[in-house]
């Protein structure tokens, strides 16, 4: 074997071993005992169900070959198992929400385990069969698995940060160490035991079988949408609603399927890419290769998410530019290197130099999935999450199974620019998607003003992560609607900016007129912080019964969300704050005749994030009731009525004032940052009470 090889592996694994051990505290990640132990809870069946796929892949197309089958017919069973991963990934996806996530596990278990046993049978038929269940068991992997680390890591209270780092824990080992092992284990029973093409496939069926075990004996079951009125249909309804309503997901789709599709095509290319006149090059050590410059991207990724800055959405814009041009090194050496023409023989020059630049791909594709997963968590709902990432794949299935069935119809380069391409797109949309994460943040700039006005008054008495609680989340895209909120000076008096606030900042960067430095902008400042001063506050979060949860009224305090309504006005322009632990209670927004009858079926609206923020955005009446059955019977209810003036909330069976309950009628858990209303807020907000500076 050339040197050459032996040069970039070790390289390779200097520079991962560097990382690994040079991390510092800032690369670091504190993290609790109970975290750490639910941490590798998982990585242990995410390692044990990544090494019973990674055993069977490199040998599937050999174990087909060795049947007799032509190499139309291998395609024909691979597009089979694309098309099944297609049709079927999202109502598995759908049920996998309904039904429970852990129950999506075990039968991605059971479903790759017989398609395991279906590679002993050389009949056409059977393979096909196998083939179907390997791709509906390839939609369970990539997305309960996920679905319920994600939505077991919230019902447990653990911080939201810490999920990076089991997402890049989990790609470093299962994407990368256990392929390792696998494929040289892989070799070891096929070469040196000489026990066939089928060993591999019975040995990934046994750990398949451990990593079910373990599932069933210490995975508790979590749920998308717990509701009972929901059937499949409106499970894909409302998948494609939340799709098509949320610009974020709709861009999170896209850059998923134009990632993966370009890598999964790569997979079909490197072999011919890197020996186009039959060269002697090593498979096996060049994918061990591959899955190091993967554990060195999943490394560099657990050191950027561990930190704030810079953020996900911004570094993955070059992750992106790097792969595109990684990709297109085939296309550049075709050009201007000129082919060896000799048949057989080592590596080419040109051969060396895409080497180089897959292997810098294949970091970026270690570096993508635990970012992908990051960015997963954050803006694709809970309810729908198996069903939305399983509708992510459609798109990449159909790429795919295009691509397989013309891989001879174009040229290898062409190929590989079309995935550059692809790739070029994916980090275009990366920066729309940035573009809008930061437009629905509040303008630090209206932060400053409101800042300096309401510090002025001492009202504010509390800060939750340096942020100023009781306006945290709320997203205005115009300045004019963000200060309105706060204060009551009359809109004549306000600075308007007809953009957006992202547009502004770029704007005052580069245009004279809206120079930071320029006596107008400074004398217009001025004047709006001389208008803020003298404004009053008009908009708050209240924090529904003033408790650490929203729960079931206690013995000692049954009437307490009666008693809490009863001393607090609600206005437009308010926000309600819900907080319970999401494993044991929700929120609905229902009908008059639903909350009277206590019917918990067909809610207007329906929340179980553990931090449900409803903002008053219009008069009329509000009816909302726990989503869990029997809470709504045990006065677990709230009414209320918004108008022009002063209003109240009210709850069932009001009667006369009483002291509010110190602490919460249900488990106090910790949710992490959460914004609560301040309380000189609340108590100048009761009713009849303006708070004045």
């Amino acid at each position: 074997m050339e040197i050459f090889y032996f040069l970039v592996f070790g390289g390779l694994a200097s520079i991962v071993a560097v990382l690994e051990f040079s991390k510092s505290s800032k690369d670091r990640v504190n993290t609790s005992t109970p975290f750490n132990s639910f941490k590798n809870n998982y990585l242990v069946v995410y390692s044990l169900m990544m090494a019973g796929d990674w055993l069977q892949g490199p040998y599937v197309y050999y174990l087909y070959s060795q049947y007799g089958y032509s190499k139309g017919d291998i395609g024909q069973l691979f597009i089979a198992g694309f098309g099944s991963s297609m049709l079927f990934g999202t109502i598995v996806g759908s049920l996998a929400d309904k039904q429970g996530r852990k129950r999506a596990c075990v039968t991605y278990c059971i479903t790759y385990i017989l398609s395991c046993i279906t590679k002993h049978s050389p009949q056409y038929k059977v393979l096909m069969l196998g083939r179907i269940l390997g791709g509906i068991a390839t939609s369970l992997l990539f997305s309960a698995f996920e679905s319920w680390l994600v939505a077991e890591h919230f019902k447990r209270g653990f911080d939201q940060q810490w999920l990076s780092v089991t997402f890049s824990k989990a790609i470093f080992l299962g994407n990368g160490l256990v392929a390792i092992i696998s494929g040289l284990f892989g070799n070891v029973l096929v070469d040196t035991l000489a026990l066939g093409p089928v060993a591999p496939f019975d040995a990934a069926a046994c750990f398949l079988a451990i990593g079910m075990a373990v599932i069933m004996s210490s995975w508790p079951e979590n749920y998308g949408d717990p509701s009972e009125n929901k059937d499949l249909m409106s499970q894909f309804k409302a998948a494609a609603v939340a799709i098509a309503s949320d610009e974020k997901i709709a861009l999170l789709g896209a850059i998923q399927s134009l990632f993966e599709g370009s890598m999964y095509t790569f997979v079909f290319l490197w072999t011919p890419a890197l020996s186009p006149s039959g060269e002697e090059i090593p498979h096996g050590f060049i994918f061990a290769t591959f899955m190091l410059a993967s554990m060195l991207g999943s490394s560099i990724a657990s050191r950027l998410l561990a930190r704030s800055s810079p953020k996900v959405e911004s570094y993955m814009q070059i992750v992106f530019l790097i792969s595109a041009a990684a990709l297109m090194l085939p296309v550049i050496t075709s050009f201007l290197v000129a082919p060896s023409g000799v048949k057989g023989g080592g590596i080419s020059f040109s051969g060396c130099i895409q080497l180089m630049g897959f292997c810098a791909f294949e970091a970026c594709v270690g570096l993508f999935w635990p970012s992908i997963m990051k960015m997963r968590s954050q803006y694709i709902p809970e309810e729908a999450r198996s069903t939305i990432m399983n509708f992510f794949r459609i798109p990449l299935n159909i790429f795919v199974c295009v691509v397989l069935y013309n891989v001879n119809a174009f040229p290898i380069i062409v190929m590989f620019g079309m995935c550059s391409i692809f790739l070029f797109v994916a980090s275009l949309l990366q920066r729309r998607l940035m573009f809008i994460a930061e437009l629905q943040k509040p303008s630090k700039l209206i932060d400053w003003f409101t800042s300096a006005s309401l510090s002025s008054w001492g009202l504010i008495t509390r800060l939750d992560n340096n942020e100023r609680v009781g306006y945290r989340g709320r997203a205005f895209k115009r300045l004019i609607g963000y200060v309105e909120c706060y204060t009551t000076v009359p809109p004549s008096l306000l600075i308007k900016f007809e953009k957006p606030l992202p547009s502004f900042h770029r704007q005052a960067r580069s245009s004279k007129m809206a120079n930071l430095r320029s006596p107008m902008f400074m004398v217009l400042c001025a004047f709006q912080l001389l208008a803020l001063l003298q404004s009053q506050v008009s908009c708050y979060t209240f924090k529904v019964g003033d408790l650490s949860s929203w729960g079931i009224p206690s013995e000692t305090n049954p009437k307490i969300y009666s008693y809490w309504s009863k001393y607090h006005s609600v206005r437009i322009g308010d926000s309600l704050l819900f907080l319970y632990p999401p494993s044991q209670d929700s929120v609905i927004q229902v009908t008059p005749q639903n909350f009277d009858s206590c019917n918990l079926k067909d809610p207007i609206l329906h929340m179980n994030n553990g931090n449900s923020l409803f903002n008053i955005t219009e008069e009329g009446d509000f009816y909302f009731t726990s989503g869990e059955a029997g809470h709504c019977e045990k006065r677990q209810k709230l009414h209320i009525k918004v108008g022009n003036g002063t209003s109240s909330a009210y709850a069932p069976n009001s009667g006369p004032g009483g002291a509010l309950a110190d602490t919460a009628p249900s488990s106090p858990i910790a949710f992490g940052s959460i914004p609560v209303a301040l309380d000189a807020f609340e108590e100048k907000r009761a009713v009849g009470t303006n708070p004045v500076a």
